[in-house]
């Protein structure tokens, strides 16, 4: 029984081999080596951007736990952005990953990733969801909340804070244009 269904999923992976073993770069670019590298730069930036989310937002419910209430409308504010920053990285890692491991010289490598990341769009999902329900959920309290004592927004003075993430980006289309521009 087990013997069967491996075999059975080793039939798509095997096909899929074949598709990676034939070109350079997946088939959906038609060889254009500027919209591969966009994209291969792209997905590798905003996993990178959701990985940071989801870690800040994490690391701030875990210091003030003591503090904040766990429905208390900033550490359900705080939840709502780690599950996003873990559904963005998550399926844009996922596909980045997957142009990263296109490579005809080690076809099955690029299959097990491809199948992999099919299994690994269904975790996405459920973080998307979670992110989704605790949004809808905590909508009302959070309005409530902001209208209470409306804080000014100080975003010119946070520009500052995005030194980091402009980096992550440049150095990640940095790469995939070179990769895409490296593909024979």
């Amino acid at each position: 029984m087990i013997l069967a269904t491996l075999a059975q999923a080793a039939t798509p992976v095997s096909n899929m081999a074949d598709l990676i073993r034939a070109d350079t770069m997946p088939p959906t670019f038609g060889d254009d080596k500027l919209l591969y590298g966009l994209n291969l730069g792209g997905m590798t930036a905003w996993a990178c951007f959701g990985l940071m989310v989801a870690g800040w937002m994490a690391g701030s419910i875990i210091k003030h736990w003591g503090y904040d209430r766990p429905l208390h409308p900033v550490t359900l504010f705080r939840a709502c952005f780690m599950f996003a920053g873990l559904s963005l990285m998550i399926r844009s890692g996922t596909t980045a990953l997957d142009l990263w491991a296109w490579d005809p010289n080690a076809p099955m490598t690029g299959a097990r990733v491809m199948m992999a990341k099919h299994y690994a769009n269904a975790v996405a999902l459920v973080f998307a969801g979670c992110w989704l329900t605790l949004f809808v959920l905590s909508y009302p309290s959070q309005v409530c909340q902001l209208r209470k004592r409306p804080l000014p927004s100080r975003m010119m003075q946070r520009l500052p804070a995005l030194k980091r993430p402009i980096v992550v980006a440049a150095l990640s289309l940095a790469a995939g244009f070179a990769l895409a521009w490296l593909k024979q």
